[in-house]
């Protein structure tokens, strides 16, 4: 079968396809862009930027920028986008966890001067992880106070999964934060908040039941 001649517009030297498919990459680049990043990422580019400036050996700061940025370009290649600090929160987190391991490993080996290497990229590390703003164990309570009154308001009853999914929801007020401590911590509040609202509404149902009674 022949080859369907291209098409060309009027005043352009590429085909219809090809200008189609140009303008389609710039409209995906241009979407790319609009989509706002992460603070946390955001600072990280920044310093790494700046980090390879230095004509001299490899810093510690741009080994664990190097660390860090390679860790999220791999999670990004798993079809998970990095849309909050939390994703980047939890990969430095991880990365901490491994340094430490090695720290251990190199005092048990009497190499004092790994060890130090591994707690100076410890220490940077925990400066980028303190530059997320997390969620401390007072701010749980009160945003569980404040879902089940708003369920109580909607006239459902409080259960420990729906309080739990309005507040990680999308909108809700611990979605996509950093929870200080643990994410336990808010397991554990909820349990208790609904714990305490449930038995005073079985009294109301009580008495509502011996007023039915009595009638």
């Amino acid at each position: 079968m022949a080859a369907r001649p291209a098409l060309y517009v009027r005043g352009a030297s590429l085909p219809v396809r090809s200008v189609w498919r140009c303008c389609r990459c710039s409209y995906a680049t241009a979407s790319q862009d609009a989509i706002s990043l992460p603070p946390l990422l955001t600072k990280l580019r920044v310093d790494m930027k700046e980090a390879l400036k230095v004509k001299d050996k490899p810093s510690p700061r741009l080994n664990v920028l190097r660390g860090i940025l390679t860790e999220t370009t791999a999670l990004e290649k798993r079809s998970q986008s990095v849309k909050n600090d939390k994703q980047i929160y939890k990969i430095i987190e991880k990365q901490i966890k491994a340094s430490t391991k090695a720290a251990e490993e190199f005092a048990s080996a009497g190499r004092e001067d790994l060890r130090d290497k591994e707690h100076g990229q410890i220490s940077i590390m925990e400066e980028y992880k303190a530059a997320v703003k997390s969620v401390s164990e007072e701010e749980v309570v009160v945003a569980v106070q404040d879902a089940i009154q708003q369920l109580q308001t909607d006239g459902v009853t409080p259960k420990r999964e729906r309080v739990r999914r309005l507040l990680f929801a999308k909108g809700g007020t611990l979605e996509d934060k950093v929870i200080n401590g643990s994410e336990d911590i808010v397991a554990k509040t909820v349990h208790a908040m609904v714990h305490e609202v449930a038995p005073s509404k079985n009294k109301q149902q009580e008495k509502k039941d011996r007023v039915d009674h009595e009638k």
